[in-house]
């Protein structure tokens, strides 16, 4: 038996299918309502990071008056009464009070992004659920996916705090070598080319900060609908996505280029747009909740789609029943769920 062929044209046009028939055929206005809402709790934390630049801006802004940056500068690199770190501390003396303040408020910020990235992960599985059976329902997939989604939720904080620690170490390294070859700057009037601890660390760290984006990328395209469709935990899932993704690597490699052709034809779309109404769609998606997930819904349906169709490529398994017309996932429609896979 031949080498089955995996489509990518097949992936995308079954997705753009299936977005044209879940919102505009027929157009079901609360439909859009709950669907972009599901889309708005995935996104909730862009949200607060807007709210949190607003806050701290005015602060940063006291202690800039508070503190002579260029002069703070020259004196921390070039200065020779104590240590680097002293003279640092010595400078953001004045600024103490509204940093701590600063610092508490970042604390606050990082609990509620905790709770905003829970609730992602959740109503990931919800948005998946609806989209992928034609339903219209929070409630019920809300509880259905509550163990896989915790599970994501848990598993995905570990892996993301297991490579902070790793930026940790590298620039831990690379730190004091910057700040020996900043203050070689400062003291010749020609360009001094850095060491070799330098270009080693910078060049790690490009290199890994592109192998692990790619890898992690993949959690949203095809663990998240692995962990749905087969009802995985997520040390499960990873698993079964780690051996399909080396198994196809090419094919998954060329998928993860045209999934970077989708985004820039999404944002070239977005700004002609955005140019039509004279910056008016521009104005209200980036500075009104909710209602940019409802303007941005048809390329945020089509874009997730694609995910669960191309595992549906390289893993096919029978598909679960549409509730809403009973179309079958080979049509686009939607992909199996809880079948357990051997990992």
């Amino acid at each position: 038996m031949g080498k089955r062929q995996i489509s990518l044209d097949k992936v995308l046009n079954d997705s753009w299918k299936r977005m044209v028939q879940l919102l505009f055929r027929p157009f079901d206005f609360k439909f859009w309502l709950i669907i972009g809402f599901c889309a708005w709790m995935t996104i909730l934390s862009i949200d607060l990071g807007s709210l949190m630049s607003r806050i701290v801006t005015p602060f940063f802004e006291t202690m800039e008056q508070s503190v002579s940056v260029e002069n703070a500068v020259h004196h921390v690199l070039k200065g020779t009464d104590g240590t680097f770190w002293s003279r640092l501390l010595q400078e953001l003396e004045p600024a103490t009070g509204i940093i701590w303040l600063v610092a508490g408020i970042y604390v606050v910020y990082l609990l509620l992004c905790l709770a905003a990235y829970w609730i992602r992960c959740r109503f990931e599985f919800v948005l998946l659920a609806n989209l992928l059976r034609g339903t219209q329902e929070i409630r019920k997939p809300w509880q259905e996916y509550r163990k896989i989604g915790n599970s994501y939720f848990i598993g995905s904080i570990l892996v993301n705090c297991i490579v902070f620690l790793y930026y940790v170490v590298i620039l831990a390294v690379l730190t004091p070598q910057l700040i020996v070859y900043a203050g070689e700057l400062s003291t010749h009037n020609e360009l001094v080319l850095p060491g070799p601890g330098i270009w080693i660390c910078a060049g790690l760290l490009m290199v890994s900060t592109i192998v692990i984006s790619y890898y992690m990328w993949f959690f949203y395209q095809l663990l998240m609908p692995i962990m749905y469709r087969d009802n995985l935990t997520f040390r499960q899932g990873i698993r079964v996505m780690n051996r399909l993704v080396w198994k196809h690597f090419g094919i998954c490699f060329l998928y993860y280029l045209v999934m970077m052709v989708v985004l820039l034809g999404g944002v070239i779309a977005f700004g002609v747009v955005s140019g039509l109404t004279c910056c008016i769609y521009l104005l209200v998606v980036t500075n009104v909740p909710y209602v940019r997930a409802i303007l941005v819904l048809p390329f945020w349906v089509f874009f997730r789609l694609i995910g669960p169709r191309f595992l549906a490529e390289l893993d096919p398994r029978e598909p679960e029943p549409d509730s809403r017309d009973g179309v079958a996932a080979g049509e686009g429609r939607s992909i199996p769920a809880e079948q357990p896979v051997e990992p």
